[in-house]
């Protein structure tokens, strides 16, 4: 539920700070016609991600034990690997995000484009809808469905009900504080992703390479209890894993950071300053 909970919060949030930016302008603007637009944009993007949510479900709940294992070895490398994007993009574009969305605003205004502000909406929504939707989907793999969908739901109301307080000029937390915190969070639930991928493949027998144990802490945590079903989701434990595991999720780690360091600058900027 934890894990959800703030891949929800962070991907309802970034998509919320774009609407607000929109919403913003509009009103100061004194453009205020448009606001229908938008909000068709932002419920076509939800649309879109609800309905690739559940073609992943359908598709996944399909297959049989030896295919569902690659399937989800894949989902788990894509999934680490779209973090691994966000992480990046998050600190290098971040702080310019307001201008990008108000540059593309007036242009549309000017050209008195509904449709340009539907898309502008749908695109940003429907971009972050797709990105939970990959995540949630492939957590859903390791999952209980009910808790999994249970913390989706707290981060969506929790995401919506910051933004909104927001709008209203309530800053409860610095923006490069939040995206710092969940950044190192997803990097660690990304590095985790990868041992869990690593994992599934050893499983299907497509990866045989540095398939040995490298240690075995079943005794401590075993993988038949809720709290090493909590650290797998989150960190990819498993009370066995192997030499490739934990190989993998050291590179992806220390990749994962080189990256977010030379993205950031040395000034941090809030993705809301003005």
């Amino acid at each position: 539920m934890t894990t959800a909970l703030l891949i929800s919060l962070r991907e309802t949030f970034e998509a919320s700070l774009v609407v607000c930016v929109m919403l913003a302008y509009l009103q100061r603007s004194n453009q205020r016609n448009f606001i229908s637009a938008l909000w068709s944009g932002v419920g076509a993007g939800i649309l879109f991600s609800v309905v690739l949510a559940w073609l992943m479900q359908t598709y996944a709940a399909s297959l049989g034990d030896e295919a569902k294992e690659i399937y989800e070895g894949i989902m788990m490398f894509t999934a680490a690997g779209l973090l691994l994007w966000m992480i990046g993009w998050m600190a290098a574009s971040g702080r310019n995000m307001k201008a990008h969305v108000e540059k593309n605003m007036a242009m549309h205004i000017a050209g008195g484009s509904a449709i340009g502000i539907f898309f502008l909406s749908f695109t940003s929504t429907a971009r972050e809808g797709a990105e939970m939707a990959i995540l949630i989907h492939a957590t859903l793999l390791s999952s209980s469905n009910v808790h999994t969908l249970a913390g989706v739901g707290m981060g969506m109301v929790l995401a919506i009900a910051v933004a909104a307080l927001m709008l209203r000029g309530v800053r409860m937390i610095p923006l490069h504080v939040f995206f710092n915190v969940t950044g190192v969070f997803l990097l660690i639930l990304g590095a985790g992703l990868t041992m869990h991928g690593i994992g599934e493949f050893h499983e299907a027998g497509t990866i045989s390479v540095l398939s040995s144990t490298i240690w075995d802490t079943s005794w401590l945590l075993a993988d038949d209890t809720l709290l090493a079903d909590i650290a797998k989701i989150i960190i990819g434990y498993e009370a066995t894993p192997s030499i490739l595991q934990i190989l993998g999720g050291i590179a992806y780690a220390l990749f994962a950071t080189v990256a977010w360091k030379l993205a950031r600058t040395p000034r941090t900027q809030t993705a809301l300053s003005s």
